[in-house]
């Protein structure tokens, strides 16, 4: 890099040279003489491939990219905020990418962000702001970003991301000493827990009418009747989803933003969204007062809003209006007519409706306990309607989780009695995705692969927001043999419900998929935040060790094999028996156990 700074200029006096006040953002590839080294035709691919995705984060919000010289990019923002997204958005993204490259061509940029006055000739910009970019860039380390005090005073408490105070430091050809801050890696893959606009990426025009239905407030004077309002979120949010053009984030991960401090924006921007819905319920007696309004989240701009009154017995005809209303509100080209059929039917009694979320909301704590009272609930939802496919469903469900995570004494008995209530529920209801999803869960784990991934498919058809059909369909293939489309599934399901309360069996079957593709490192990373969602989960544990044996950390296995067995002192070599690896993928079962092995397993 020349002295003067990444454009090579170093003074221009002319008066008549434009002056204005930028965030500069430079950024630099690491160890680029050393990647041209290896494979030059390489090198400069993945640097024009990422080029690419740099200039597109950069245009989408509201900055330019300036000059890019060699391994060095620099790029210009009218705001300081702006500026620090594009910075962690791009280093989220590289980080993405470089996932799939093996590591002698993994290519990571330090970053340096300065605000200040920039003199302009053109389309290019220079002077000290620049340079000081520059030499912030310098101090990074890879995959980080350095900032000036000038850039984190006026960005303030605007962006939820952890800064660390550097100090002050003496920077070549910049005079006095300069206060920095950095903005480090967390975890290796992911920049900043709360940084990243999600619905900015490449496929931003598709996710463009990506909503979030926030948990309705219970407005009446009694708090146990919150599940009551979050029965009508929840199925204002399955009535959204049978819209094809649009995306639905998950309830699980839409409702860790009750009663949230943060600003609307940011909870949009965490999920992914667009589009928020939140509204309120207020039920007294039979009477129910249902209140809503859609927003667009990035400039809190009022898209529509309405009030229903009624009687309680009506509440399913509000939740069809309320449904009907975002999607004529959001996109006028989004027509009634894709809905070919609603995706559930009702109840004849609203109390069983009443106990189907009682149930719903106890078997989203993902614990045993809490699975067995879902279950009282849903029985009680039957007894009062024989002919609620719901019912039926949720029991389906709990059982199979009680068969697929061990809760029961008798797993293959929880699988079965499953797969009884799944068949009533499809019986009385063909058309909701839940109960294929389900119906593919327990398929998966008796072995019956090839019909599993037919329920799964059959769910995300009818249910594209429903990210349980996709962790369904996502396994069976990956079991089929074809992992990188289960890597796929799998992530796009953590998209839909990122903070699912079962995300750790979505990490965990991820890193097995990336395991399959000889990819141990990011096998690694994925159970390692899986184990770190739910310490106990045996899968990923396995699929640890092994990752690390494969990468020769015979250390780290041992260490891992050793808390494994603190854990699950019964483990022994047939711990994978069960698991419904297929011809296509038998040897996939043989590697992990191996790895266990050289971990130092015994018979």
């Amino acid at each position: 890099m020349s002295e003067a700074g990444p454009t090579g200029h170093s003074d221009v006096t002319s008066d008549t040279v434009e002056r204005r006040l930028a965030a500069i953002v430079s950024a630099d590839a690491v160890g680029y003489s050393l990647l041209m080294a290896r494979n030059e035709v390489a090198t400069v691919r993945t640097l024009n491939s990422y080029r690419d995705e740099i200039t597109f984060i950069v245009n989408r919000l509201g900055g330019r990219v300036v000059d890019s010289p060699g391994d060095n990019i620099l790029m210009e923002f009218p705001s300081a905020t702006n500026a620090i997204k594009a910075a962690v958005q791009i280093q989220e993204r590289l980080a993405e990418l470089n996932e799939s490259l093996p590591v002698d061509r993994k290519m990571k940029f330090r970053m340096g962000i300065h605000l200040g006055e920039v003199l302009v000739e053109g389309a290019r910009i220079y002077g000290d702001g620049v340079n000081l970019a520059a030499r912030l860039e310098a101090l990074a380390n890879p995959g980080g970003i350095w900032l000036s005090r000038s850039v984190r005073e006026q960005v303030g408490s605007k962006l939820e991301i952890a800064y660390s105070d550097r100090g002050e430091h003496s920077l070549k050809n910049v005079t006095g000493l300069v206060h920095a801050f950095s903005i480090e890696p967390v975890d290796g893959s992911e920049l900043s827990r709360h940084a990243s606009a999600k619905y900015g990426a490449r496929d931003n025009n598709a996710r463009a009418a990506w909503i979030a239905v926030l948990p309705f407030a219970n407005l009446g004077k009694n708090p146990e009747q919150d599940y009551f309002a979050d029965g009508i979120t929840e199925d204002i949010i399955t009535g959204l989803s049978a819209y094809r053009s649009l995306r639905v984030i998950s309830r699980t991960s839409s409702f860790r933003y009750r009663d949230s401090d943060l600003p609307l924006p940011r909870i949009a921007e965490n999920l992914g969204v667009r589009f928020v819905l939140e509204g309120s319920v207020r039920r007294a007696g039979d009477q129910v007062r249902v209140t809503a309004q859609l927003i667009e989240a990035p400039d809190r701009h009022h898209v529509w809003a309405d009030r229903y009154d009624g009687e309680v017995g009506d509440i399913f005809d509000v939740q069809d209006r309320i449904a009907e209303s975002i999607v004529t509100a959001i996109d006028p080209a989004i027509r009634l007519s894709e809905v070919t059929e609603w995706p559930k039917k009702r109840p004849d009694k609203i109390s069983a409706w009443d106990y189907v979320q009682r149930g719903l909301v106890e078997i989203a704590k993902a614990r045993r306990k809490a699975n067995v009272e879902a279950r009282e609930h849903f029985s009680k939802a039957i007894e009062i309607d024989s002919g609620y496919a719901a019912g039926y469903a949720g029991l389906a469900w709990s059982y199979f989780w009680d068969g697929f995570l061990e809760w029961a004494e008798d797993p293959k008995d929880s699988l079965e009695r499953a797969y009884g209530y799944a068949k009533q529920a499809l019986e009385l209801d063909a058309l909701d995705a839940s109960i294929y999803a389900v119906i593919a869960g327990i398929n998966l784990w008796m072995g019956r692969v090839e019909t599993a991934q037919s329920a799964a498919e059959r769910a995300t058809e009818l249910n594209p927001s429903l990210a349980h059909g996709y962790v369904m369909l996502a396994a069976a293939v990956k079991y089929a043999g074809d992992p990188k489309r289960g890597v796929e599934l799998f992530t796009r399901a953590l998209e839909l419900s990122p903070h699912d309360p079962w995300a750790n069996w979505f990490l965990g079957g991820r890193a097995l998929g990336h395991f399959m593709l000889e990819n141990f490192d990011m096998a690694i990373v994925d159970a390692s935040a899986a184990i770190k969602r739910r310490y106990g989960y045996l899968t990923a544990r396995i699929v640890l060790i092994a990752s690390l044996v494969e990468k020769g950390d015979l250390d780290g296995a041992q260490m891992g094999l050793e808390e494994l067995l603190a854990i699950h002192p019964k483990v022994g070599r047939g711990v994978l028996d069960n698991f419904p690896f297929t011809s296509a993928t038998e040897v996939n079962r043989q590697r992990l156990i191996n790895g266990l092995i050289a971990a130092g397993l015994e018979a």
